[in-house]
């Protein structure tokens, strides 16, 4: 879904732009670092038959301080792309 309310806006990623994130860690206290491979895969919808979604494997699990910071980071990291590319509908206040 691209939108959820009507004021929402919508960006473009390109996907060798979110490719090139590559990994994000969790590091885990007396483990080894799990590391999470981010990738985009094609998933056409109705609405939008170019629709794909960013995934990572192994996906994050639960809800623990560590998941929740690595999908952060991964969050900040989209971000920074989103803007660079700019808004491609800009949200209604």
């Amino acid at each position: 879904m691209s939108k959820r309310s009507s004021t929402d806006g919508i960006v473009s990623l390109i996907t060798a732009d979110v490719r090139s994130i590559g990994t994000v860690k969790t590091k885990i206290q007396n483990a080894d670092a799990i590391v999470h491979a981010v990738d985009v895969i094609y998933d056409p919808t109705p609405e939008n038959p170019a629709h794909s979604k960013i995934v990572v494997s192994p996906e994050f699990f639960g809800s623990n301080n560590k998941q929740r910071n690595v999908f952060k980071l991964l969050q900040l990291a989209l971000a920074e792309l989103a803007e660079k590319n700019g808004w491609t509908l800009e949200p209604s206040v």
